[in-house]
């Protein structure tokens, strides 16, 4: 393909053929699951757990107290019966009782360790298993557990976490489980970490689409006639294609679009479905023509389609541009396929790797993740934990809805957020996660948080990694949670967004999580498939969110506002005193989440 550089038209047709919202990711730094297992220890939890037996203590008297003795310590006591004797076999043993139910515990204790014949008295405490994953790379989670561990170089800080471990020991998220709507690329549902964990299919409103773009290639200029990109099936249903041109001079000839299963070898050839654009569809300017084929075309999952592109027009005065992304200058945008053109000396199709034409594809029920945006905070709040797989997720017990409004590029447009949004409360999910954001303020797309607040959702959405002080959307939304990103040393991350929108903080530097298990935009940006670590307010607002559901599972009767308030009133306090711009209310801490006692002083 011949590289004509655009002299700047691809920037005005961005602006004309979207109006964006820029996923909110990553500061680059790359380098079949089962069932999530039951709440280990206690008793089935409902409200806040009590920390020792109701109604019941443990005494111990001093060595030659006599059994008149002790039945005045036990009258004294409220008329306490004993139940069993603790000990050895042989030897003064301890005695487990039971007081009436007046008694309280507390001033029993207080009593019968008052006297002189009493060595102790205590509550029958209750202990609960600890619960630590036994997932391989556990380890590389600092954010659930971190003791100092090195991480990509960096020594983190004992205790800067959001205590996992001892909100696991209280709730999993199986008690009353939990759906979280991740609206951002989509999610692999077939990766070992999450395929079990997917609520239904979810729903694509971006479609299988690639419209970044940074160069044009003529067409219809002389002998260059055909182009074609090659996408990859999901199993969803294509019925509307669109493509990017530009008009220069006047060309007479049309151009065709239309979808094969191989590349032709020969003209005519057959599609199984097509569309023709006329010269005056398309402007000097350049835009995107989006049409509807002739037949629809259900794609096979993992199948290779090519959309065709081919004309008439043969002038080299009067012809078209083409718009296309060259991976050589940026990345490889697409991983799920390439572009391709007919050699005009050779006549045989050529393919050009790193290269990509501008296409989008119509909204279906097929959500793969072709940018690997999705995947990775699937995983942050709901990986299968204890499968002895990868890692674990912050609430083990939700279940994934996916919603697919961002692309491969990582963008989406405001139709296609608020529609992912109306859909995810409609189909009744408790918690939704947006790790996207951008510059403008939407009246419409405030209406869907709000819409999805007063059904019950608790929004959360990430601040931005500008570094500065702007305010990102939809994080500074009504009825929106706005999550800012932690370092593993408690620190603010240095690309996290400060401003009033910020309500919680959660780690967000430097986060283990899944990604695909196929080739995607993110491995051209250098990500690994199937784990890798990511930087980003993204990463805090799946973490923010997944604490979420872990209180909502715990205690289902919490409205969100309730769930809002209590994550706020027991995050550990970081920076100034109270809420400020940096961290909001503090980092999110899990454990006292569970437990609903204030962590901070000022509340």
């Amino acid at each position: 393909m011949r590289r004509l550089r655009n002299s700047g038209v691809s920037l005005c047709v961005l602006a004309v053929l979207l109006s964006s919202v820029t996923i909110i990711m990553a500061v680059p730094s790359a380098a079949g699951g089962q069932a999530a297992q039951g709440k280990l220890g206690g008793r089935p939890a409902a409200g806040i757990a009590q920390e020792y037996v109701p109604g019941q203590l443990i005494v111990k008297y001093k060595s030659g107290v006599s059994a008149q003795s002790k039945r005045s310590a036990m009258a004294e006591a409220g008329g306490a019966e004993v139940l069993k004797e603790l000990g050895p076999p042989k030897g003064q043993k301890a005695q487990l009782v039971e007081l009436k139910p007046e008694v309280p515990v507390e001033q029993a204790v207080a009593e019968l360790n008052a006297r002189g014949d009493v060595q102790y008295a205590e509550p029958n405490y209750i202990y609960r298993a600890t619960y630590r994953p036994n997932d391989p790379s556990y380890s590389n989670q600092w954010g659930f557990r971190n003791t100092g561990q090195n991480i990509k170089d960096t020594t983190g800080t004992a205790g800067a976490d959001i205590d996992a471990e001892s909100a696991w020991d209280i709730e999993q998220g199986n008690s009353n489980p939990v759906t979280v709507a991740i609206i951002d690329t989509g999610s692999d549902f077939t990766h070992p970490d999450l395929g079990s964990k997917m609520l239904g299919n979810g729903y694509n409103f971006a479609g299988i689409s690639m419209t970044s773009i940074n160069y044009s290639a003529p067409f219809g200029a002389g002998g260059q006639r055909y182009f074609a990109q090659a996408i990859k099936g999901t199993g969803g249903v294509l019925s509307h294609v669109g493509i990017a041109a530009q008009k220069v001079g006047s060309p007479s000839g049309s151009i065709n679009v239309g979808v094969t299963t191989s590349l032709p070898t020969s003209d005519p050839f057959s599609t199984l479905g097509q569309y023709t654009i006329s010269p005056s569809e398309v402007s000097t300017d350049g835009n995107e023509i989006y049409k509807q084929l002739s037949s629809s075309v259900t794609l096979q999952d993992g199948v290779t389609y090519y959309i065709i592109i081919w004309t008439s027009n043969s002038s080299i005065y009067n012809y078209y541009n083409v718009y296309y992304n060259m991976g050589a200058l940026s990345n490889d945008m697409y991983l799920d396929g390439t572009a391709w053109y007919v050699d005009v000396w050779t006549g045989y199709w050529t393919q050009t790797p790193l290269d990509d034409f501008y296409f989008r594809t119509n909204p279906n029920d097929k959500p793969r993740d072709d940018g690997g945006h999705g995947t990775h905070c699937a995983g942050i709040t709901a990986a299968v934990t204890n499968n002895g797989v990868g890692v674990a997720g912050t609430c083990p017990g939700a279940y994934i809805l996916p919603v697919k409004v961002l692309n491969a590029t990582g963008s989406g447009s405001d139709d296609a957020i608020i529609n992912g949004i109306y859909y995810a409360a409609n189909q009744g999910v408790q918690i939704i996660s947006m790790s996207l954001g951008g510059p403008n303020s939407s009246q419409a797309m405030q209406d869907a948080c709000t819409y999805a607040y007063n059904k019950g959702c608790t929004v959360f959405a990430a601040a931005g990694n500008g570094g500065d002080a702007s305010i990102s959307y939809p994080c500074g939304y009504d009825h929106v949670i706005g999550v800012g990103a932690t370092t593993n040393k408690d620190a603010k991350a240095d690309f996290s967004q400060y401003n009033s929108s910020v309500d919680l903080s959660a780690p967000g530097k430097d986060i283990y999580s899944t990604t695909p298990t196929y080739p995607v935009t993110a491995n051209a940006e250098g990500y690994e498939m199937n784990y890798d670590y990511f930087d980003g307010t993204s990463m805090a607002c799946p973490m923010a969110a997944g604490v979420g559901a872990l209180v909502k599972a715990h205690e289902p009767g919490l409205s969100n506002a309730q769930i809002e308030q209590r994550l706020e009133n027991t995050a550990d306090d970081l920076g100034n005193a109270g809420r400020d711009d940096h961290f909001g209310y503090g980092r999110v801490n899990a454990a006292s989440a569970l437990s609903g006692g204030p962590k901070s002083t000022w509340y």
